[in-house]
Order: C-alpha cells, then structure tokens, then sequence
C-alpha cells in the first residue's frame, strides 16, 4: 500500500490522507519526503483492537491515530463527557486442542523372586537359670541344643549341665537326672525325666514325657529348689 511521509513528524501514512493523524499538519501544504524505516511491531493474537471514528466526518482512522487523517481533527482532546466512537475489532480465535492420551508404558516382568523375610529361631538353648533363695546365677553352656539339669554323681557317670548339688539340691529333692531342657520349633522347652519330686513352671507339674514352653520370667522348680529362668 502506497504511504505518505508528514513532513512535520515523519509519521508514515496512507496515500490518501489529507491530514497527518499523529500531529495533525495539513499535508497536501508541503511536499512528501521519503519514509524512515518503520520501527517493528509486535502482534499478539487474540488481543482485542479497538478502531478510532473521527466525531467530526466518521471517519475510520487507524488505532494510533491522534488527529482524523481526513479531515484533522483530534481524536485525543474530546470535551469532558463525550466518547468517541469505537468500532470493535473480533479478535483471532486460535483453537486448542488437548493432548492426545499417552498410553501408560507397564514395567517389564521381572525374572527375581522377591523372599519374604524368616522369622529367626533359635538353634542352640540359650539364657540361664536364678536360684530364688540366693540370687546364685547358673549359665547355660553355650552352643548346646539339650542341658541336663540334676545333680552330680561321679560314681553313677552322671554330670548335668546345670547341677544343683552346691545349691541345696540334695536336701532339696533334686534328682540326678531330674530335668532336661531342649528346642521345639525353635522355642525352650522342658521335660521331666521322672523325677522323684517333679518338675514344676509357674506352679503348674510338668508331666514325665511332656514337654512345657519354658518362656523369660518363669518360675522353674525342681522339688524344692526354686528357679527363674532368664534369657
């Protein structure tokens, strides 16, 4: 489209304006010069334009206009109260679509067996026995799945792994081979070997050939000696 320089203020015009819109000079007084570069503009869609309408002839200036490019009036200096008129300028719709739906990537099967973890047994009989009387505190030898508990008879080949002779046993009705302590599904248990005065946990008799879950903080007797088993 062919323009026009306003040789007051350089503004580029249409061919056909009779008055500059930016200062307001007449144009068709002085000789058009050459137009300067154009600075660029930035365009943003969907912004909406609003349209400048000269309240003196109605006519259609550009949005920028100051002054009517027809007949020079100013568009920016209306009496208080008036408004110009506007003419509205639709802006672009743009479409927009929502992605489309990534389908979800599944982890390949796995080849490892995942275990579930074991519960811990107990492979050896561990902890130890307190004479009650005394306080005395009798160790189970380490690494052993069976203590014998009686008392000591060299003449007879009979040595238990807890013997009771220094604490009373004799007197107090402890057998030779009066007791025996082992493992059962990796919990303590004890029997009686037929004893002559029994084997009692928490005052309840162990039957010869039974065997009782022996468990921290129980009271063991054996006869008359009074134990407390501890881990």
């Amino acid at each position: 489209m062919n323009e026009v320089i306003c040789p007051n203020c350089q503004a580029g015009l249409p061919a056909q304006a009779e008055y500059c819109d930016n200062c307001g000079v007449h144009l068709r007084a002085a000789p058009a010069g050459p137009r300067p570069e154009a600075a660029p503009q930035t365009v943003v869609e969907g912004a909406q334009l609003t349209v400048p309408i000269c309240p003196a002839c109605q006519h259609q200036s550009r949005a920028v206009a100051k002054f009517c490019d027809n007949c020079g009036a100013a568009l920016a200096g209306l009496p208080p109260g008036a408004t110009p008129r506007l003419r509205d300028v639709a802006p672009t719709m743009i479409e927009s679509r929502p992605p489309a739906d990534v389908p979800a990537v599944k982890a390949p099967p796995s080849d490892k067996t995942v275990l579930e973890p074991r519960a811990q047994t107990v492979s050896f009989v561990a902890g130890h026995l307190v004479i009650v009387a005394t306080g005395a505190r009798i160790e189970f030898p380490p690494g052993r799945t069976d203590i014998y508990v009686g008392r000591e008879d060299p003449v007879g080949n009979v040595f238990p792994e807890v013997d009771m002779t220094p604490h009373g046993g004799e007197q107090g009705g402890v057998s030779r081979r009066h007791a025996r302590f082992s493992l059962k599904d990796g919990e303590l248990v004890i029997e009686d070997l037929n004893s002559t005065n029994f084997t009692f946990v928490n005052n309840e008799r162990v039957m010869p050939g039974a065997r009782r879950v022996v468990r921290h903080g129980d009271e063991v007797r054996f006869g008359r000696i009074k134990t407390r088993y501890e881990r």
